[in-house]
């Protein structure tokens, strides 16, 4: 379990995160929709990009040998929405009238595609540009410490200081309708308005 999780999961859970492998096959079914259709472009059987999906929790760690994306770490994304946004101007070619600066004609946009398909392509293969996150990345990136067993995890004090210790079911139902200091909680107080 990760003992300091609770202290990043706020960021963790808001961005966008996605298998290397999701992306990639995306790219290539992409790139094939793009060269192997003869006639007109159709939103219908234009491949939709992968889920984001978190490749982590407090109780589930990181995994050591896939490689992931972050919407937030290096320039992938800002390269994965344009070529999103020309798929889509495409598919719905009456959006080229509002004249976007890398392409005037669906065959600029066919073309951009391709040409952004293989860059995406290059970074996600490329380990020096820092695109794909590993396990040891991660961790590092969000200080974040591994335990295989929770008792190791409580030895060390870690992460548990702030939880409460109960010694049976009971006593957490007294708490949680009384308080912690064992006063009744009072729900029906009035705010102004």
């Amino acid at each position: 379990m990760y003992t300091n999780w609770n202290s990043n999961s706020a960021t963790l859970i808001t961005l966008k995160w996605y298998r290397v492998d999701t992306i990639a096959s995306f790219l290539h079914e992409l790139r094939q929709y793009i060269i192997n259709t003869p006639g007109k472009f159709s939103a219908t059987y234009l491949p939709k990009p992968p889920k984001s999906e978190l490749p982590a929790s407090m109780n589930e760690r990181f995994p050591e040998a896939e490689g992931w994306l972050c919407e937030a770490i290096g320039d992938w994304n800002a390269k994965f929405d344009c070529l999103l946004l020309a798929a889509n101007v495409m598919v719905n070619v009456n959006r080229l009238d509002r004249k976007y600066p890398e392409y005037k004609t669906a065959g600029d946009t066919e073309y951009y595609c391709i040409l952004s398909i293989n860059e995406l392509l290059h970074m996600i293969a490329s380990p020096e540009l820092g695109e794909v996150i590993k396990q040891s990345a991660f961790e590092q990136r969000y200080a974040l410490e591994w335990y295989d067993d929770a008792e190791d995890a409580k030895s060390t004090g870690l992460g548990f200081s702030r939880l409460p210790s109960f010694s049976s079911n009971d006593d957490l139902t007294s708490k949680a309708k009384n308080g912690p200091s064992g006063e009744l909680a009072h729900n029906d107080q009035k705010f102004d308005e």
